[in-house]
Order: structure tokens, then sequence, then C-alpha cells
């Protein structure tokens, strides 16, 4: 079962994989940290500290980066929680782009 994103904001491995879909997303949509922060309201270190595992995104940043990328937030809790496999998301994004 996906742990809450609350549980995943306390530990630091699940936030460094959460981070690292964050940028396999992003990068796979062609959009640059700043780009993705700006359309997320967000700032750019904010991104920059969750894509890195530093910290956790409140729930409305986290559905916001969702939100721009266009990948459900399960499936990015999925990969922060070991749910969802490297491979399953590389063909996720394949048939997403």
């Amino acid at each position: 079962m996906v742990r809450r994103l609350s549980e995943i904001r306390r530990d630091y491995e699940a936030r460094k994989r959460l981070g690292r879909a964050i940028v396999l997303a992003r990068t796979a949509r062609g959009l640059s940290a700043s780009d993705l922060a700006s359309r997320c309201g967000l700032h750019y270190s904010m991104l920059s500290y969750a894509e890195n595992g530093v910290r956790g995104l409140s729930d409305a940043s986290f559905a916001a980066v969702a939100h721009v990328l266009a990948i459900p937030e399960a499936v990015l809790l999925g990969l922060a929680t070991g749910h969802v496999g490297a491979t399953r998301i590389g063909k996720w994004f394949k048939e997403a782009v």
C-alpha cells in the first residue's frame, strides 16, 4: 500500500526516491527545474531541496508538481515507496509523453 506523503516527509530514503521521480518526470517533459518551480508557484530552492531529498513538499506543492508534470500523485508516491519500479515508470512515460 502506498504510504501517505506525510510519512514520506519523515523518511530520508523515501524523500530521495520521490526527488528522483520528480527529476525523471521533469526531464521527460523537457522542463528545467526553474521552469517547473515557476509553473508550480514554488521557489526554485524549494523544488531543488525536494528533488535532492533534503526537504519534503507540502501536500499542496506536491499536488501542483504532479499536476504540472501530468503524472498521477499515486505514481509519484509509488516510486517514493518502492511500489512502482523504474522500469514501470519508464514505460509509463514513453506511453504518456
